[in-house]
């Protein structure tokens, strides 16, 4: 029986509630948000770029915030070839190169989103913007190869001269390639003609053509557009599923690829009817080998598969889809509705009576953590002397740390602040080869280390060893478990996290002592079920205060309105105290 309370019904509000992509609401004003890709971060010194939408309605400001999310991507694509230094604006000197680089990014950004908010221009008219901008920022005529000098030299005669300037005539090479980045030239024509007044009998009417590509090309286009700003799941994720969506429109046309004018709502409805009838997983069946989409749903359809697709997996792919729909309507100038064709998804709540819900997590009862760790000869026989096995159970079980974060502690994150020991959980990469992530600004903090854990348990000994057999100058570069370092060394951690070995490793001790699930079965009992436990008990049977359990455990804090940015941060002693020492098990 768990040492647990039940769970309650009642919940806490969140802090931020969102509208739609980019779209963010804090305290009754909207605004425009967008992350910056990882690598990038450093570049332009911030994590997230923000502008408001205040005095914006809700409609408008989703218009605004798509359209500032296309010119993002462009933005994000220049500083990347910056960055890597495909393109390059300055002379070969490679530190005048660097400074003039983080020069020119640091004020990039409040160039290319306020001069889009205040004259509302495209990203093609930004780029021509860009010549200008440069020599602003202090990138002269001298700072510029010959070749780039002319260039430039003929941009400012041509402005000057004329109002109507071809792209191709005004464009640095930094800015030519910019363009390229844009979304290739369809293939299909069509025409449209417009009236700027009623059509009466006299009126002039213009015509403009218009092509559009094909859904194929668009897939193409959309995924080459957000990939820098996905996030390395996403970018593993989401491209299949925007290709599925594509590759069954195809189908149901009977093999005929469509543009994306002629997607319709009943495209929608049946390939949402195709995909809640498909196999839970595919590949590796010889039962499903050389079968379309629609074979496999019609198979789904008559009882011949044992598993379907879960409720979370539709709403994930309903979720994908939307997005990719929208951003054509933004992208090809409304000659597509997409509010109205996304509303051709019918609630992904249907036919749950067929369907599995996802496995929710539970927290340990005492005599599953007495099973797992009470006896400590089986526990280390068990570890095989794999130092991430051993001590990654303990420290989530006396911190609620998430398992990426313990495993991504190098030398240097075991601190002492205020004369409290911690695990400083942080992204610092300045000198690893390793690329820390935490999940969000709310995860960066210090977790206070629990005395038993650094004493009894000897983590303090391990710690020694460690800090005593690596010099101090690479104890940044250098990660607290040395199976750990290995194994980022050789594993491609942008599809695997780097704790799935000890997640493998846990299940199958977790199996052998009889906790959870059987092979092959889900089970709500994972590693995470250390945070629960954690979380839980703190919140419903120790009663902490739930401010500092959220500073503690990386929870976003309760939105206290102004008061919130008055209140500051926790003392770690006053953590320690109050949070920390709460967690008693008992397991020996």
């Amino acid at each position: 029986m768990s040492f647990l309370p039940a769970p309650q019904s009642d919940s806490l509000p969140r802090p931020g509630h969102r509208h739609g992509s980019y779209l963010t609401l804090h305290r009754q004003v909207r605004y425009f948000r967008i992350t910056v890709p990882h690598h990038l971060q450093s570049l332009l010194g911030k994590k997230e770029i923000r502008r408001s939408l205040d005095g914006m309605n809700s409609r408008m400001a989703r218009v605004k915030a798509m359209q500032l999310s296309v010119i993002a991507q462009t933005f994000f694509a220049f500083l990347d070839d910056l960055h890597c230094k495909r393109i390059r604006l300055m002379q070969e000197d490679t530190i005048q190169y660097a400074e003039n680089i983080r020069k020119i990014s640091s004020s990039l950004d409040t160039f290319w989103f306020d001069t889009a908010l205040r004259e509302n221009l495209s990203p093609a008219a930004l780029v021509l913007r860009l010549p200008s901008f440069l020599k602003d920022a202090g990138l002269g005529i001298d700072d510029v190869s010959p070749s780039e000098q002319k260039i430039l030299q003929h941009t400012e005669a041509s402005e000057s001269s004329s109002s109507e300037v071809s792209p191709s005539q005004c464009q640095p090479c930094a800015v030519q390639h910019i363009e390229s980045l844009l979304p290739p030239a369809p293939q299909t024509e069509i025409r449209i003609r417009r009236n700027t007044l009623t059509p009466q009998k006299g009126s002039v009417v213009h015509e403009t053509k218009v092509t559009l590509p094909s859904l194929e090309e668009a897939a193409d286009s959309y995924i080459a557009a957000k990939k820098l700003t996905w996030s390395s799941a996403s970018a593993k994720d989401i491209p299949p599923q925007i290709r599925q969506f594509v590759e069954i429109v195809r189908e149901l046309e009977g093999d005929r690829s469509v543009t994306v004018d002629q997607l319709a709502r009943e495209h929608i409805r049946r390939y949402y009817d195709t995909l809640r009838h498909l196999p839970f997983r595919v590949n590796g069946q010889n039962s499903y080998k050389g079968k379309t989409w629609l074979e496999l749903a019609e198979m789904g359809r008559s009882g011949m598969t044992e598993r379907l697709l879960s409720l979370k997996t539709l709403e994930v792919r309903q979720t994908n889809i939307r997005s990719f729909v929208n951003w054509c309507e933004l992208e090809y100038r409304g000659m597509i509705q997409a509010r109205y064709v996304n509303s051709g998804f019918p609630k992904v709540l249907s036919d749950k009576n067929i369907r599995r819900k996802g496995v929710k997590r539970e927290s340990f009862s005492h005599d599953e953590l007495h099973a797992l760790l009470g006896d400590r000869q089986r526990f280390v026989k068990a570890t095989a002397g794999v130092s991430s096995r051993f001590w990654c159970p303990w420290i989530a079980l006396y911190s609620g740390m998430r398992l990426e974060e313990i495993c991504q502690l190098h030398l240097s994150d075991i601190r002492e602040i205020e004369g409290v020991w911690c695990f400083s959980v942080n992204e610092e990469n300045a000198q690893s080869t390793f690329a820390k992530h935490v999940k969000s600004a709310a995860g960066i903090r210090n977790v206070p280390i629990h005395p038993w854990l650094w004493h009894e348990a000897g983590l303090k000994d391990f710690l020694e060893l460690r800090w005593q057999a690596i010099p101090h100058r690479e104890w940044a570069a250098t990660m607290l478990f040395p199976d750990m370092q290995e194994r980022a060394a050789v594993v491609d951690l942008g599809t695997t996290k780097l704790g799935a070995s000890v997640t493998k490793w846990f299940t199958r001790y977790r199996r052998s002592v009889g906790i959870g699930g059987v092979e092959g079965e889900a089970s709500p009992k994972t590693f995470h079920s250390f945070r629960h436990t954690v979380i839980e008990y703190l919140h419903k049977q120790a009663r902490v205060d739930l401010s500092m359990l959220q500073a503690v455990v990386g929870h976003e804090l309760v939105d206290m309105g102004v008061t919130e940015g008055y209140a500051g941060e926790w003392h770690v002693k006053k953590l320690l105290e109050s949070v920390i020492l709460k967690l008693k098990w008992n397991i020996y």
